[in-house]
């Protein structure tokens, strides 16, 4: 009797795991790149809920701009220029509508409405962001 396996019982396996390997590799593509783009959307949608949050708290006006390298490299700062918060950028593609949101004191935007699109490259799919006058954020999916 004899104990564990032969070499053509392990080529045989290691074959039909590579193969499974080689079809899975689409998928995890896709995978990788939801899941950069979910992480880029919950990071700029919480600086936006910050900089509305500290508006309001504060009692003062907190605007959110696009950095140097665009939204991806934000900026969140106080009236003073005080900057409160950074973005480091990401490897989507971000662009909006205007270079800043400004927040007043009730939380509502003084600026226009704010419609921020985020893209990853080679990717047909993105999310955009929209902030409304009363300066609430929605996010819903759209091409890029």
């Amino acid at each position: 009797m004899m104990r564990g396996i032969t070499l053509s019982k392990l080529v045989a396996t290691m074959a039909v795991a590579g193969i499974a390997l080689f079809l899975a590799a689409p998928w995890i593509g896709d995978i990788a790149a939801a899941i950069r783009l979910a992480h880029g959307t919950d990071e700029l949608l919480e600086a936006i809920a910050y900089a509305r949050s500290e508006a309001m708290q504060q009692g003062t006006t907190i605007a959110i701009c696009e950095g140097p390298g665009g939204w991806a490299a934000y900026t969140v700062a106080d009236f003073e220029g005080n900057a409160l918060r950074f973005g480091d950028g990401s490897a989507l593609s971000v662009e909006g509508s205007a270079e800043c949101a400004i927040f007043g004191s009730a939380g509502n935007l003084h600026t226009l409405p704010l419609a921020i699109t985020l893209c990853d490259p080679g990717r047909h799919q993105g999310r955009k962001i929209s902030v409304n006058f009363v300066g609430r954020a929605q996010v819903e999916a759209g091409p890029c």
